[in-house]
């Protein structure tokens, strides 16, 4: 399956955005970038030949990989097999075997992933920094570049309302996560799926004040004694077409649960 790469020129940083025939007819893609010689995260396993040229064409002593999900961390084995390290954490490495496994929706978009490879550890050059993101995965984190005020958010922003998740997905997480965000005053978000986001204090603060409002609503009608599919209905409304299309492994129902399953820790 043809797979396209697009390189945006953002002056220090470079956006390499990917897709595949299935990902564009859905309005789909996903970027990886280019920071000084930092790859931050690989794309997904069917981009392979592109990231292979891309290693061909610019100079990348190692990577970051933001988290495990297969369409950031599907080209560890290219990188890997030019010698290029890797940076990422042992709770990523420890999911990186669901990449060779996944769901259709998701092969059809993405594709398996090879077997982990063996790599060589990548340390951040200290100009960049980790910031512990979890919510989206257990695992996710940000990298930020202080100089600049310039963050990578992997999949942590995506939009104000984003309504479907997948079932480990943790809202309360990810709302901590952007407060932490916010409270560094990025001036640049490179999303992984929306590319650079200027000026985005004002789309950070949106966002979390929908999450609180709608995960404090939730809470309500569970408080009530709803169940979750009436829940949802009231608060996110029913299934669009991403959960048709993932049979509900990504659905607005999955947010719901979600709320209920970590009531007792909030």
């Amino acid at each position: 399956m043809h797979s396209m790469m697009r390189v945006v020129d953002h002056g220090d940083v470079q956006e390499i955005e990917l897709s595949t025939p299935f990902s564009r007819a859905a309005g789909v893609k996903i970027s990886v970038f280019l920071t000084g010689d930092t790859l931050v995260d690989t794309g997904f396993p069917r981009a392979a030949p592109v990231i292979a040229r891309l290693l061909d064409e610019r100079r990348v002593r190692g990577s970051v990989v933001t988290h495990w999900h297969e369409d950031h961390s599907g080209n560890l084995a290219v990188l890997a097999a030019r010698g290029v390290p890797i940076g990422l954490t042992d709770a990523t490495a420890a999911r990186l075997p669901e990449t060779t496994r996944l769901p259709f929706y998701r092969w059809v978009f993405w594709g398996h992933a090879p077997a982990p490879p063996r790599f060589e550890p990548y340390c951040l050059p200290d100009e960049l920094e980790v910031v512990p993101t979890p919510g989206h995965s257990d695992d996710h984190r940000a990298i930020w570049h202080p100089a600049t005020a310039t963050i990578f958010t992997g999949d942590l922003v995506l939009g104000v309302r984003v309504t479907a998740v997948l079932a480990d997905e943790n809202p309360r997480q990810s709302l901590d996560s952007v407060r932490r965000v916010l409270a560094l005053e990025p001036v640049r978000i490179f999303d992984a799926h929306r590319g650079l986001i200027r000026e985005p204090k004002g789309l950070l603060a949106a966002k979390i004040a929908w999450m609180e409002d709608t995960i404090g609503s939730i809470e309500h009608l569970i408080d009530q004694g709803l169940d979750d599919r009436p829940i949802r209905n009231r608060v996110l409304g029913r299934e669009d077409s991403v959960g048709r299309i993932s049979f509900g492994q990504t659905s607005k129902l999955n947010f719901v649960r979600a709320v209920r399953r970590t009531a007792r820790t909030r």
